[in-house]
């Protein structure tokens, strides 16, 4: 088993992108996302695309999905599709895009395949409530349904992974230190990849490991090679 990681960029300027791509080029991550929300200045993605064959992930969050992101909604989805015809290989789209439906389907007449997703900073969903986002999420016709919640205990790790048993090729797992289990066990049980930082001071997300760490982890468990 070789499990995917995806590392998430903060895309400060198209210098900084291009610099850390190219510093973890060696450590062969598997995807790399790009969370467009960081920045100040707009981005050119083809700029991205061009220099890296590794599969890349349009993202720009709002602010009530734990993003930056302050321009007009018109915007954010126009960068999204711009990203989808540069050549990026996925783009995350949050469930709670207003006009989601049409949204979905702009984007899926690109190459690119869609990812919704469902951000929980509070809480973890029951598997009740991550059956009815998966099921509203394939509604949309997505390729991957997302669901990421704040895990306040260490019971909570089951949850995504069960949903994951359930619902292999998607991704599910906790934020916090308590669901960093889940972080590394979930693409070991059916998860699509899991994310991790390009270092331990660029994590976006709480419980985020940084790639060496966690291919090391996976390297001692003798899944990596």
């Amino acid at each position: 088993m070789n499990p995917k990681i995806c590392v998430t960029l903060q895309a400060l300027n198209i210098s900084k992108i291009i610099k850390t791509i190219k510093r973890l080029e060696p450590l062969s991550p598997d995807l790399i996302e790009i969370r467009f929300d960081y920045s100040k200045k707009d981005i050119n993605p083809y700029k991205i695309v061009e220099v890296t064959k590794i599969p890349l992930i349009a993202t720009a969050r709002i602010k009530n999905d734990g993003g930056l992101w302050k321009k007009p909604e018109k915007d954010r989805i126009n960068l999204l599709i711009n990203a989808c015809n540069s050549g990026f290989s996925y783009v995350d789209l949050e469930a709670s895009t207003p006009n989601i439906l049409n949204v979905a389907s702009d984007l899926q007449s690109t190459s690119s395949k869609l990812i919704i997703s469902y951000h929980d900073f509070n809480k973890t969903p029951t598997i009740y409530e991550m059956e009815e986002m998966y099921t509203r999420a394939k509604n949309s016709g997505c390729s991957i349904c997302k669901i990421v919640g704040n895990a306040n205990n260490y019971y909570d790790n089951i949850v995504y992974l069960e949903f994951l048993k359930n619902h292999p090729g998607n991704i599910a797992f906790g934020m916090s230190t308590s669901g960093v289990l889940s972080r590394i066990i979930s693409p070991l049980v059916g998860g699509e990849w899991t994310y991790a930082s390009p270092n331990q001071h660029e994590a976006v997300a709480p419980g985020q490991l940084p790639l060496e760490r966690l291919r090391r982890i996976y390297e001692l468990m003798e899944l990596h090679q």
